[in-house]
């Protein structure tokens, strides 16, 4: 910081506490009478700076929710670009989905609701999204849907 900026710094700074010490010598019917000599209605005044208050406070608090959001929403559109390999045909899709749960049995059982105990009973729809699933968690990358 240059001396000719530090010294201008020192004399804001004195200026602002002498105007703060002058503030606090005045009793509260002085400062209100003072406002209103200046056009400023003291209840309005105390309602704008609440309100900019409240808005302040919001808005900081509301900042990790705010990142958060913006995350989710660039890891869905991350997802929905992503080209996934999966074959074509139901059938091979039912296969490799099976392939995997043959593999990796645990995985069966945690994306097999108590709905659909049963392999065979799941739908093409319910085989492909069990199928992306996997594939976004990286399950699928071990798994070659050619060979299977």
């Amino acid at each position: 910081m240059t001396d000719e900026k530090k010294k201008y710094d020192e004399q804001l700074s004195a200026i602002m506490n002498r105007l703060a010490d002058s503030v606090l010598d005045l009793s509260d019917e002085q400062i209100l009478a003072e406002a209103r000599e200046e056009g400023i209605d003291p209840l309005n005044e105390a309602e704008r700076i609440r309100d900019m208050l409240r808005d302040s406070s919001k808005t900081y608090r509301m900042q990790k929710l705010i990142e958060a959001e913006r995350i989710y929403k660039n890891q869905v559109a991350k997802l929905r670009d992503t080209r996934l390999d999966l074959p074509q045909s139901p059938a091979d899709r039912r296969n490799l989905l099976a392939a995997v749960f043959a593999a990796k049995p645990d995985i069966q059982s945690l994306m097999l609701t108590a709905r659909h105990r049963n392999f065979e009973e799941l739908t093409d729809s319910d085989v492909e999204s069990s199928l992306k699933q996997l594939a976004y968690l990286g399950v699928l990358a071990s798994f070659n849907s050619k060979d299977k």
